[in-house]
């Protein structure tokens, strides 16, 4: 018999009749199954528990959700219904279930709002100490003997100091400072002169520096302190023969006298595997990171920061000689650029997903995100922790939280494009709370067989709705370096590979847009007129990753089985792999992610911050440049910088070691087409269309429905799709179901 609860009240059922929907996720897109609109009788008890919703002088919410459950026997529906009319008589509900309380439950909530682990406070703090003046110091330096200079107070290193002071002098300190550790001494200045100022820095009465400054300039050492240690500096002018020099020199009140660490603290464990870290960082070129400022705001030396970063340091968590540098240093012409390295940390795929499930009480049955091929997936945003920027207007955050660095939407958005992406069948059971993932590519070549649970009483009937083809399609916007530089070879006559572009010399006969992929470039190039040179001639014509895959034949139809998700891969910056970065090793070669779009650091005004694209990349491990020097890599493919197929070694107690066997490309024999949806689409396409069936379920025959079995008919093996049928207060209708036949 049937039980029905809303709320903390049994409803009376009487004469009703409840339609039920049942949607196979599988072939839905998350529209998910539903109790559809029923009416109940407006009883005392359930008007109170809605709160008199009927009548119009209630002034109370504007909507009326509360949970249900439904049981009728071994059957059991549970979901959140709304009242969508009432009356003094009746209050007709609607309710989602299973795959549809799924959906309900993750369009409640986004991305960044799920609690991936809170304040971590090992951010880098790259100031330790500063001494800051109270006023401006206007200093007239002459030169009678052949250095005159001022020597300012002294600064001692002073470990685990209570009193959060370093010395005397305004000086906050703000952290330990063990012996021997690595730092950076910074020191800001304006001279106006046409001779030569010089700042000197001492260390226990050592000169440990000396530089040249001119206009604003921030002049870096890097050495290692003791606690105890004293540190000095002091300006001078450089005499020349017997002449007399001069020099005005101004000290600004906000100068500072900074010491700080030499690696990014929060990076050093952002670089180990998923599960032992949840979050990782790895170097990326970005020249359009700041593109939203204003190019005059937040200057940086004599540079807007937009300027400095996007011409000198485009590449984000910079990495060389084994760290993440707090601090990077290049020359141009003999004048010094210097930035501080912008850190931008990458969750781990899998280690949000986990949480979204803890979030809702979800338990996962086969989670396909621990599976060697997806664990080291990590989602790709624009967010830098901001140890760059101080200002009225900017107060950054302490520590950093992931949460900053996931996409800003809806969680049922973003899984049903991520499933899509990656060819995931998924079932919840909204009850038990368990969600079931499954390869689709598994469930097509599936040759396990059950026997229908319930009893088929008519031949099935064919809706002929056949597929011409199919469509893979990941949306792409927003990346100016793929609008650039990644297009479909459609309209062109591909002709084959070359090794190299010297290799067109030898063609012969070609013909407007004839195309072919050079191969040690990864591009493709085409004949066609160049309006620089006024000739035709072989030009680039697009990188080498494809957004869309198809094969359609329109002879058969205009309905094609199209797979579209707006999670994409980031590119990556493709030949010559030239380490960009000022400061960088000469001659470094690399790979690494390229994107151009905007982005956003701690503390941003919400005037200048932008949207970053949904998009993923595989996380390698540290891998090898062309020096051999080990680096995080991250790319949308299976292959170092050296071209050769990532391998994990072994760890002892832990992963055996693999090869990593799948991209996030559509095309190529490790790409999602062949890897996740060959075998999915074959069946798609050899479908003659829908047929439907009629058949008798029992409530426990029913509960036993499993949308990724395959079920044996007479003469025939079938999916579900859909299941139409209606629940009495004492009995359940004859089903009408839509079936999918291999």
């Amino acid at each position: 018999m049937l039980e029905l609860k809303i709320g903390n009240t049994f409803v009376e059922y009487r004469d009703i009749q409840i339609p039920v929907v049942l949607r196979s996720p599988l072939f839905s897109e998350g529209k998910g199954s539903y109790l559809f609109n029923f009416s109940l009788p407006a009883s005392d008890a359930l008007k109170d528990e809605f709160g008199y919703f009927h009548r119009p002088a209630n002034y109370g919410a504007s909507s009326i959700k509360k949970p249900l459950v439904l049981k009728y026997g071994p059957l059991v529906y549970s979901g959140t219904a709304t009242i969508t009319e009432a009356d003094e008589r009746t209050y007709e509900v609607s309710c989602p279930v299973d795959n549809g309380e799924l959906a309900q439950l993750f369009k409640s909530i986004k991305l960044s709002d799920i609690d991936l682990g809170g304040i971590r406070t090992d951010v880098n703090e790259t100031i330790r100490c500063k001494a800051s003046l109270e006023s401006d110091m206007e200093i007239l330096l002459s030169d009678p003997e052949p250095f005159t200079h001022i020597v300012y107070p002294p600064f001692t290193i002073i470990d685990q100091n209570p009193n959060g002071e370093l010395n005397s002098s305004g000086i906050n300190y703000t952290s330990t400072i063990n012996a021997g550790l690595s730092i950076l001494i910074t020191i800001n200045c304006l001279s106006i002169s046409t001779n030569t100022a010089f700042l000197r820095i001492y260390k226990n009465g050592v000169s440990i520096s000396e530089t040249a400054v001119s206009n604003v300039q921030s002049v870096i050492v890097d050495t290692d302190v003791e606690a105890g240690d004293i540190i000095t500096w002091d300006v001078f002018l450089e005499s020349i023969g017997d002449t007399e020099h001069s020099i005005e020199f101004i000290i600004y009140e906000d100068t500072l006298i900074s010491i700080m660490l030499l690696e990014i603290e929060a990076a050093k464990n952002g670089t180990a595997l998923y599960p032992n870290g949840d979050y990782v960082a790895f170097p990326f070129e970005n020249r359009l990171f700041l593109d939203k400022l204003e190019d005059a705001v937040y200057a940086v030396d004599s540079l807007s920061a937009k300027e400095l970063y996007s011409k000198y340091y485009p590449v984000l968590n910079y990495y060389s000689l084994n760290i993440f540098p707090v601090i990077m240093t290049g020359n141009v012409e003999g004048e010094q650029f210097t930035a501080y390295n912008l850190f931008n940390p990458f969750p781990y795929l899998a280690y949000v997903i986990k949480r979204i499930c803890e979030t809702f009480g979800i338990t996962i049955d086969n989670n396909v995100f621990e599976d060697i091929d997806l664990k080291q997936l990590v989602i790709f945003n624009l967010y830098a922790e901001n140890n760059f920027f101080t200002s009225e207007l900017i107060t950054p955050k302490e520590g950093f939280n992931l949460t900053d660095h996931v996409p800003d939407v809806l969680i049922s958005t973003y899984w049903t494009n991520l499933c899509k992406l990656l060819g995931i069948g998924f079932d919840y059971k909204a009850f038990s709370k368990t969600l079931r993932l499954k390869y689709l590519k598994d469930i097509a070549a599936s040759a396990d067989f059950a026997d229908f649970p319930g009893i088929i009483i008519s031949k099935p009937t064919l809706k002929a709705e056949p597929y011409n083809g199919y469509k893979l399609k990941q949306e792409a916007s927003g990346d100016e370096f793929i609008t650039k530089f990644f297009k479909g070879i459609d309209g062109l006559t591909f002709k084959g590979n070359v090794e190299a572009i010297s290799d067109f010399d030898s063609i012969t006969g070609q013909e407007i847009n004839d195309c072919y992929y050079v191969t040690s470039r990864k591009e493709y190039w085409y004949w066609n007129y160049d309006p620089e040179l006024s000739i035709i001639t072989w030009l680039f014509y697009s990188k080498d990753f494809f957004f869309v895959k198809e094969s359609v034949d329109e002879e058969i139809g205009d309905r094609s089985f199209d797979v579209i998700t707006n999670i994409n891969p980031i590119m990556d910056n493709g030949y010559p792999y030239t380490d960009q970065n000022l400061c960088a090793p000469s001659s470094r070669l690399w790979l690494i992610p390229k994107s151009e779009q905007a982005g956003n650091f701690d503390g941003l005004p919400d005037f200048f911050k932008s949207e970053f694209s949904k998009s993923l990349l595989f996380y390698h491990g540290l891998r090898q440049d062309s020096q051999l020097n080990l680096y995080p890599l991250a790319s949308n493919n299976i292959y170092d910088f050296a071209g050769n197929p990532i391998v994990f070694e072994s760890v002892e107690g832990g992963d055996p070691g693999y090869t990593h066997d799948l991209s996030l490309r559509w095309d190529g024999p490790n790409g999602l087409y062949e890897k996740r949806y060959k075998h999915w689409i074959n069946l798609m396409l050899k479908s003659r269309g829908m047929w439907r069936l009629t058949a008798h379920l029992s409530p426990l025959q029913l509960s036993k429905i499993d949308w990724f079995t395959w079920y044996n008919g007479p003469g025939y093996k079938f999916l579900i799709k859909e299941i139409r049928f209606n629940i009495n207060h004492d009995k359940i209708s004859v089903a009408d179901i839509d079936i999918l036949i291999r």
